[in-house]
């Protein structure tokens, strides 16, 4: 009879754990635990399979980028916005209110963007299949839309969100070798960019990580360059007046 009672209390044990059990998993983050979301460096340090680690203090100064001569691609690495619905996408810096959006939270395939020689892009296996106005240099952006909100913008160019800074970009090395979620081991080329957008306020950039592919960072034309150089030698003529 005690066997047969404490049989009984185990089941009954066992039927109330269930519940709380499935509710446990149902909670589970999008990295996979009930822990709070992993750092940037926890996240990129899981990505890199061997060479040089990415430090996640220390990214790129690139806002703005080129097409090379072949398709550029975009795929999202990791997503800790479940509580939003977020789009990724690609922007001309001449007319950031015309973006060109081409990942989404619930997109797990690549999304690749041909450049035309009409300044269109085409995009295959995106939100939208052609977009307008590409003629020059290119950034990416995130919208992001909470429950009930207006939704919020973010720029690779820190000016379009009012001079703060929302990315971190990590430019491939061409000796890191990356492993990116259900695909295969690889070279982390420089043609290769990890984006990581902050949509909060903790400063983390943990929130949404994009890995694309395909392009160059821009640079300042030649004519820039010259412009920046008379004007500097115009300083410095006007200094060496003023000490005279």
């Amino acid at each position: 009879m005690t066997h047969r009672r404490f049989l009984v209390a185990a089941l009954c044990l066992a039927f109330l754990a269930g519940p709380a059990a499935a509710s446990s998993i149902g909670r589970l983050s999008p990295h996979g635990s009930t822990s709070s979301p992993k750092t940037l460096q926890q996240i990129l340090d899981g990505l890199v399979v061997s060479g040089p680690a990415i430090d996640a203090n220390a990214p790129a100064d690139i806002e703005l980028w080129l097409n090379s001569s072949g398709p550029m691609t975009a795929r999202v690495v990791a997503d800790a916005t479940p509580k939003n619905r977020v789009t990724f996408g690609i922007y001309d810096p001449d007319q950031p209110n015309k973006p060109a959006f081409l990942l989404a939270d619930f997109v797990r395939d690549a999304a690749t963007v041909s450049f035309n020689d009409d300044s269109s892009i085409s995009i295959r296996s995106g939100l939208q299949r052609k977009a307008s106005g590409f003629d020059g240099p290119f950034g990416f952006f995130l919208k992001s839309t909470a429950k009930r909100q207006s939704p919020v913008f973010l720029f690779t160019e820190a000016d379009l969100n009012g001079g703060t800074v929302q990315v971190k970009v990590f430019q491939g090395d061409n000796r890191t070798i990356l492993k990116v979620p259900g695909q295969r081991p690889g070279l982390f080329l420089d043609s290769q960019f990890l984006i990581a957008f902050e949509t909060g306020t903790d400063g983390g950039f943990n929130d949404f990580l994009v890995l694309v592919s395909g392009v160059v960072p821009a640079v300042p034309e030649p004519a820039t360059f010259g412009l920046v150089g008379l004007s500097l030698a115009a300083l410095l003529a006007r200094r060496a007046r003023s000490v005279v």
